[in-house]
């Protein structure tokens, strides 16, 4: 299945890490002094992690740093579902080789995490 990201086709050998939605809660005491809590689960959506081992070019990371920048919300279809997402951090990904002029070279693959908030 081919993965895309905000319209981006990428590798379908990207891993996606999904981890729990933020919970907020607030707790108060009553005057007879129990205690109550109150916990809403809709705080945040889930934070989703794509992760490239060499399967993604510079080229595509410029591409996703630039819908970053945006600050608008993106479509990540990937085998584990569809996800409307904010990409919060790309910082993680570092060219895989070390070359005199890597933005010469448009096949020139990157590693690491990009980290997204399903909204």
């Amino acid at each position: 299945m081919t993965i895309l990201l905000g319209g981006i086709t990428l590798s379908d050998h990207l891993t996606l890490d999904l981890q729990g939605a933020g919970v907020g809660y607030s707790q108060r005491r009553l005057i007879g002094g129990a205690s109550v809590i109150q916990v809403d689960g809709n705080v945040g959506g889930q934070v989703m992690v794509l992760n490239s081992a060499s399967d993604m070019t510079k080229v595509q990371l410029d591409q996703i740093k630039a819908m970053q920048s945006a600050g608008i919300a993106v479509e990540l279809v990937h085998h584990r579902g569809t996800f409307q997402a904010l990409i919060v951090d790309t910082s993680d990904m570092t060219d895989d080789f070390e070359i005199a002029n890597p933005d010469a070279d448009p096949t020139l693959t990157v590693s690491g995490n990009i980290t997204l908030i399903e909204v």
